[in-house]
């Protein structure tokens, strides 16, 4: 689904954690695809799909328990 494609951010946890079902071990990097209109975080054993304003309502309502990572046109070219 995402093989290839590069994240626009990494979501790394401060501590483990469940969200809905979906789970986030700390210090793992995970990644948010983002694509028409909308956002995929994926997580451990799922992933999570969000418009535009849920992803800034979610980066908002998680900043106390995660750190939320830019990918930058830097790291992409890494790659």
């Amino acid at each position: 689904m995402f093989e290839g494609e590069t994240p626009v951010y990494w979501v790394i946890p401060k501590y483990d954690f469940v969200a809905e079902h979906r789970i986030f071990n700390k210090g793992e990097k995970y990644p948010v695809y983002a694509r028409d209109y909308e956002y995929t975080l994926v997580g451990e054993n799922g992933s999570f799909n969000f418009t535009d304003i849920g992803f800034k309502r979610l980066m908002k309502a998680w900043k106390p328990d995660v750190d939320f990572e830019e990918v930058t046109d830097d790291v992409k070219s890494e790659s």
